[in-house]
This record gives C-alpha cells, sequence and structure tokens, in this order.
C-alpha cells in the first residue's frame, strides 16, 4: 500500500471504504442480533455527514 497523495482522491476513497465498513457492521449486528457501533473520521478537515 502507499499513501495517496492526491487529497481530493483520497477523500473518495476514504468515503468508499466507510461505506463499505458500515455496510459490513450492519451485516454482522444482523446476523448476531447484537448493537454495534461504527467510528470513523476523516483524514482530512472536511465535514461529512
Amino acid at each position: 500500500m502507499k499513501k495517496i497523495e492526491n487529497m481530493n482522491a483520497r477523500y473518495i476513497s476514504f468515503s468508499k471504504r466507510r461505506n463499505g465498513v458500515f455496510v459490513k457492521a450492519s451485516e454482522l449486528s444482523t446476523l448476531c442480533s447484537a448493537d454495534l457501533a461504527a467510528n470513523s473520521t476523516p483524514c482530512v478537515a472536511r465535514a461529512w455527514t
């Protein structure tokens, strides 16, 4: 792996991976009938919801 130097490309990659992690967390929560919390923070100074 290497660091993505372009800040826009890094943010887009983070957004896609974040969505994938939340999908997997939701699936795990459903399969195990458990409450689950997932927290992710961007490495850039942009705010997102």
